[in-house]
């Protein structure tokens, strides 16, 4: 019995060592291959950091204006730059679809900026990796967060809802299709980069709700004190939900993790824009929708 415990010792032992072996070759590998990038990156976050401290001293409206526009700039090539790695870990997968380690390395991604557009490319690598891989625990996930991607995701049908707003009333998507664009914003009350981005959208608000825009605030607030006096606190002048007093799964079905994670949605209940993350850039890109539309 001791024999027998031993070779399986030794077994185990060796083959997690074999294990761990071929996870280090692949993160040496891969590391190689998007090291440019992130070398770029690190040195456009630094920029973007030292510009946003800069930007506070500035009381020149015209100066302020063009340093925004650099910063605006600099996260465009960040995030471009994201894309590309990503496009590599995925290529990176796709030759190396017999190890778990492949799937590890793009299910991170898969619910991030970077990902938007490239549903194709994950099912594609995804239907790479053998069966026992899809059958693991993580490879389960990555299959249904491939099933909500999809749902989800720019051209496809909006899911829709039924839920109660802050008033008591009860919103349902449907009842905005034929009538009204419906821009989602997913937000909390303890999220800064939400609240930073709260003056935008009520200009966006302003300028767009009677031209045919509405705007849906969905919190994640499990504090409802909390959230009725952000609401008050960043004139939110448009139809509030929150996801806790209705016990929704709705930031499942439009698959959001991270916040602020904003949704367009057209008048044939289509969504028609996402944009995951705050600041400028997706701001003036949802304006600039938002005018080609109206």
């Amino acid at each position: 019995m001791k024999n027998i415990l031993l070779i399986l010792f030794i077994f185990t032992t060796t083959f997690s060592n074999a294990q761990n072996s071929i996870e280090e070759k692949l993160t040496t590998e891969i590391k190689g291959i998007n090291e440019n990038l992130n070398k770029q990156n690190t040195v456009l976050r630094s920029e973007i950091e030292n510009l946003n401290k800069f930007i506070i001293t500035i009381t020149d409206s015209l100066i302020l204006k063009e340093k925004q526009n650099e910063i605006t700039e600099l996260w465009e090539m960040y995030d471009n730059n994201l894309v590309k790695i990503l496009q590599n870990n995925l290529k990176f997968a796709q030759q190396n679809s017999e190890h778990q380690y492949s799937l590890n390395l793009i299910a991170m991604w898969v619910s991030s900026q970077a990902a938007m557009n490239l549903y194709d490319e994950f099912l594609k690598t995804y239907k790479l990796f053998p069966k026992e891989i899809q059958n693991s625990e993580k490879g389960k996930k990555l299959k249904l967060a491939l099933e909500k991607f999809k749902n989800s995701k720019v051209d496809s049908k909006a899911p829709l809802f039924s839920l109660k707003d802050i008033n008591g009333d009860i919103i349902k998507l449907s009842d905005f299709q034929n009538n009204k664009y419906v821009l989602l914003d997913f937000w909390a009350s303890w999220c800064g980069p939400c609240r930073e981005d709260s003056p935008y959208l009520d200009e966006i608000n302003r300028n767009f709700k009677n031209k045919g825009l509405q705007i849906i605030g969905i919190s994640r607030d499990e504090n409802l004190d909390s959230w009725k006096k952000a609401i008050l606190k960043d004139n939110m002048d448009w139809i509030n939900i929150s996801t806790v007093e209705n016990k929704s799964d709705i930031e499942n079905e439009y698959f959001v993790w991270g916040i602020p994670h904003r949704v367009l949605i057209d008048k044939d209940g289509v969504i028609i824009g996402k944009w995951k993350g705050s600041g400028l850039k997706n701001i003036n890109s949802i304006k600039e929708k938002l005018v080609d539309l109206m």
